[in-house]
């Protein structure tokens, strides 16, 4: 049952960089003009937006700090790795 739960954990884990990559791609596509909400001044929209993509990061990693055999995984330290 544990290494099933690994496999469960590495697919997982596999999911979550290839979000974290969409991401980057899209604060790359868009970071000279992101997309702002309605009646939002350009800069506070910009910085609004930036967050909004840290929080969609930022979010599941603190949930997967809480599993500690997922972190210590070999792939769980890459991810960790990819993030700095």
């Amino acid at each position: 049952i544990n290494n099933e739960m690994m496999k469960k954990f590495t697919d997982i884990l596999s999911q979550y960089c290839r979000e974290v990559d969409t991401i980057f791609e899209l604060f790359q596509k868009f970071k000279s003009m992101p997309p702002l909400y309605k009646n939002h001044p350009p800069y506070s929209g910009s910085i609004a937006w930036a967050r909004f993509l840290f929080k969609c990061i930022k979010r599941p990693m603190l949930k997967f700090l809480t599993v500690e055999d997922l972190m210590n995984s070999d792939q769980g330290k890459e991810v960790c790795l990819n993030l700095i």
